[in-house]
This record gives structure tokens, C-alpha cells and sequence, in this order.
């Protein structure tokens, strides 16, 4: 099964999926795609504890990952005006900017914990 979750703008970005998943029941999700922009963004670089906080106007070039109702795992990539891309793991205060419409795919009969 698929799914579309359209975040509106203003509103935090993976705090809109786990809020999406779990209305949906979705135990074994996964991100298919992802089109929008963001205006603040944070992200955890790999091996670094302290994330990292991007501001302005950045394009989600990609999102990728697994996500149920207990627990996701995603990592977002995002440009800038002068193409300049930076990615991580997506955290908690993501804003988005103008629209993410994010594909969700589900592999019926497993459980992500």
C-alpha cells in the first residue's frame, strides 16, 4: 500500500510524519519520495552528536528511510540557492517552507520497533 502526506507549510516536518503514520497505522513504513522545501532545517551529521541548523530557503533534493508508529530512521538532503547540498539525520524542528509531499510506501505484515 502507498501513501501521500502533504505537510503544510509552518509546520514541523517529521513531527507531521509521525503524526501521519500513526493516524494511518503504519508499522512497516518507508519514504518512496519527497518534493518541497524547508525554511529551518536539522540535521545530525553522521558520527556527531550535536545537530546541525540550517536556516532559509532549501530544497528537499532527497529523503529517504523507514518509519512506522514506534520508531523512523530518516535521512534528509537539502540545497541551497548556489546548489550547495548538505544532509543527515532529520530532527525534530524541521520547519517546512512551502509544501513536502512525502510517498509513503508499507510492507504489509511486518512490524518496524
Amino acid at each position: 500500500a502507498g501513501y501521500i502526506q502533504a505537510c503544510k507549510p509552518g509546520r514541523d516536518l517529521l513531527e507531521s510524519l509521525k503524526e501521519y503514520v500513526t493516524r494511518m497505522d503504519i508499522r512497516a513504513g518507508y519514504i518512496q519520495a519527497c518534493v518541497g522545501s524547508t525554511s529551518t532545517t536539522v540535521l545530525r551529521p553522521a558520527g556527531v552528536s550535536k545537530p546541525k541548523v540550517f536556516e532559509g530557503k532549501f530544497e528537499i533534493v532527497s529523503m529517504s528511510g523507514t518509519i512506522s508508529k514506534d520508531s523512523c530512521h530518516i535521512h534528509l538532503s537539502i540545497s541551497d540557492s548556489e546548489c550547495k547540498t548538505f544532509g543527515g539525520h532529520l530532527m525534530k524542528g524541521t520547519i517546512v517552507r512551502t509544501c513536502a509531499e512525502v510517498v509513503i510506501g508499507n510492507v504489509q505484515g511486518l512490524w518496524f520497533a
